[in-house]
């Protein structure tokens, strides 16, 4: 079992990395966009796209390979750190799917219209750094084994 869990581990880890880069990068498109109208639609289109074929399931996968760990891994099912990234992962997952995403779709309809509104991407960009510092915060308490 041992060697089963080694593979999700590093499984889990490179999709942590990986969503979380591509998380990080919307903030740099959403900037792009914000500056440059012409590219507005270009960006939200491409950020749409990372999101719903790459991120949100990156997302459900860490959680299943961490849940996987929790069952078979080395450290107690109460430690507080393993517990918190859970609830923070899930709740990270809620603000991304409630409210990023309907916003990106909404932004993304407005493009095609024309321009969109300061607020909305104002909206998209708050809600962006939101899903990155939970997800900052779960990576650091991943690497301490202890809650914040």
């Amino acid at each position: 079992m041992q060697s089963i869990y080694e593979y999700v581990k590093l499984t889990h880890i490179i999709l942590s990395v990986l969503v979380l880069g591509m998380n990080l990068t919307y903030l740099g498109w959403l900037q792009l966009g914000r500056k440059d109208n012409s590219q507005t639609r270009f960006v939200l289109a491409g950020i749409r796209m990372m999101d719903s074929r790459y991120t949100a399931t990156g997302y459900l996968l860490i959680l299943l390979t961490g849940l996987f760990m929790m069952g078979v891994g080395p450290y107690p099912h109460s430690s507080l750190w393993m517990i918190f990234s859970v609830v923070l992962l899930i709740v990270l997952m809620g603000i991304a799917h409630g409210v990023f995403t309907p916003t990106l779709k909404k932004a993304l309809a407005d493009s095609q219209q024309g321009d969109v509104p300061v607020l909305l991407l104002k909206r998209l960009h708050s809600s962006g750094i939101v899903v990155l510092l939970i997800a900052l915060i779960i990576l650091v308490m991943m690497v301490l084994k202890r809650p914040l």
